[in-house]
Order: structure tokens, then C-alpha cells, then sequence
């Protein structure tokens, strides 16, 4: 990654947690997605300045990712292999937040181990994590 490519990625980040600042301000509950890996993801929870911030990683296995790889239309990982880069990810990403395997989680699937992760955060903080709602349709929204 060259100096600017790293600059407009943190640069992203930034205004990323400053969106979810704002929107915590305004009295939502706020999740913020993006894929973060090695010391960004410090970085990025420092960027985010309301507390508690709430890390949950996501890490399928080698071979999860793999399958998932070779059933798309296009391939994202150029030349490296995918263990290579699962590998890269586990050994320079800060072991931060909560972590879970997401090997067996599919976009229809249950929301199962991300209950257990908030169930896990909670017994952390000892405080109860306000819910998100649903749309009509099924998609998530955010709640006051």
C-alpha cells in the first residue's frame, strides 16, 4: 500500500467514526461495519471518541473463506493465497474486542453467535446493550 492509498484509508476511518460519534450524539445506537485489519483496527477505536466502543471481529477459517472465494464471480485476493492473507490478518491485527468464528454464518442465517458476542460484552461491562430494530422488510435500522 503506498503512503497516499493508506492516507485515504485512514482518512475513511476517520470520517467513519466521526459519523458514528454523530450519530450516537443524536441518540441512536450505532454499528459501525467495515473491514479494519492489523494496527488500523487500534487506530480506528481510538478515532471512534464515544465509549464504550465495542469490537467484534469476524474470521471465518481458511477454509470457509476459500469455498466462499471460489463460489463468486470475481476474485478479490490477487496474489496472495487466502491462507496467506487470513494468516497476515491473525498475526498483525491487535487481539482487541471479541472475536469470532463466522466459518458457518451466512447473509440468511441466524444472528446466534452475534447475540452470544453481546451477551459476552455485556457480562464485560455489566450493562445491558440497547437492541437494533427491523425494518419491514427484515433489514436492520438503528434505534433510539
Amino acid at each position: 500500500m503506498t503512503p497516499e492509498q493508506l492516507e485515504q484509508l485512514r482518512l475513511r476511518y476517520r470520517l467513519a467514526a466521526a459519523a458514528a460519534d454523530g450519530y450516537l450524539e443524536a441518540g441512536f445506537t450505532v454499528a459501525l461495519e467495515d473491514v479494519v485489519a492489523g494496527p488500523l483496527l487500534g487506530e480506528l477505536r481510538t478515532m471512534v471518541r464515544s465509549r464504550p466502543c465495542h469490537i467484534v471481529v469476524l474470521l471465518p477459517s481458511s477454509e470457509a473463506i476459500a469455498a466462499r472465494e471460489t463460489a463468486r464471480d470475481h476474485k478479490d485476493y490477487g496474489v496472495w493465497s487466502v491462507k496467506q492473507l487470513r494468516d497476515g490478518f491473525v498475526s498483525e491485527t491487535p487481539r482487541i474486542g471479541v472475536w469470532l468464528d463466522s466459518s458457518h454464518l451466512t447473509p440468511e442465517g441466524p444472528s446466534m453467535p452475534f447475540s452470544n458476542a453481546r451477551r459476552r460484552i455485556q457480562r464485560r461491562h455489566g450493562r445491558r446493550l440497547s437492541s437494533p430494530t427491523t425494518t419491514g422488510d427484515g433489514r436492520r435500522c438503528s434505534s433510539r
